[in-house]
């Protein structure tokens, strides 16, 4: 399955509910041990014990399953995340033009460059335009 660009912040359990809580026990463990010294450094064994810790208070069955919920995974619940996504423009953006015209030294030839597409209709026309030689609708050059 693929998750739509720049979503994941929205639909993955880890993200929504998980490493916050780890993050912050984390945290914690660190300014516990380090409550009563001055410059404190933490070696390989200090970070391994405080991570060991932090993971047992964060990453609970309770907090999974909450995590799991709170993206609408299970129970199933797509309005969850849709509530979340912002408001659809009334009308079609504006698409880029597919290429740009660039001029070329001191000959002054003039060529086509293509942009990057932006979307899968885009993807499909510079193909058709660079692979297979169609014509496309010139205001889209």
């Amino acid at each position: 399955m693929c998750l739509p660009p720049h979503t994941t912040h929205l639909l993955q359990p880890l993200d929504v509910r998980i490493f916050a809580p780890l993050a912050n026990a984390y945290k914690s463990g660190v300014q516990e041990k380090s409550k009563y010294i001055v410059s404190y450094s933490i070696d390989k064994l200090d970070f391994l014990e405080i991570l060991g810790l932090a993971r047992d208070k964060a990453i609970t069955p309770i907090n999974i399953q909450k995590a799991w919920a709170a993206v609408g995974l299970e129970p199933f619940d797509p309005s969850i995340v849709q509530g979340q996504l912002p408001n659809q423009l009334s009308k079609r953006p504006v698409t880029p033009p597919l290429a740009v015209s660039l001029t070329i030294g001191p000959t002054g030839k003039t060529i086509k460059v293509p942009n990057t597409p932006a979307n899968v209709e885009q993807v499909d026309k510079l193909f058709d335009w660079i692979v297979e030689g169609k014509n496309i609708d010139p205001a889209l050059l």
